[in-house]
């Protein structure tokens, strides 16, 4: 959903293409991209970083992680605030 909504115009699109490329990602085996050598160093030192800010780490914390790549399979650095401001027709700077 996340990615259909980086498209400002996307309710005025056929979703047919954004629907296929949905059932492509979910039915896609995910245990080699969540558990390759080079995403668990990825969890370890986002992990490590959570760690250095304060936070107490648990499960939870490292399951999100993997969540996130199961779901995007990629570091999603946009958050909620930004698809509101798309949904809405304003940029991330707050301008229409």
């Amino acid at each position: 959903m996340s990615n259909l909504y980086e498209d400002p115009d996307w309710s005025q699109k056929d979703l047919k293409e954004a629907l296929n490329d949905a059932r492509k990602h979910v039915l896609k085996n995910k245990f080699f991209t969540c558990f390759a050598p080079d995403r668990l160093k990825y969890y370890l030192k986002e992990l490590h970083q959570r760690k250095q800010e304060g936070h107490q780490i648990c499960f939870t914390d490292l399951w999100g992680l993997i969540i996130e790549t199961m779901l995007h399979e990629k570091v999603q650095s946009q958050h909620l605030s930004f698809q509101i401001c798309v949904c809405s027709g304003y940029s991330s700077e707050g301008r229409q």
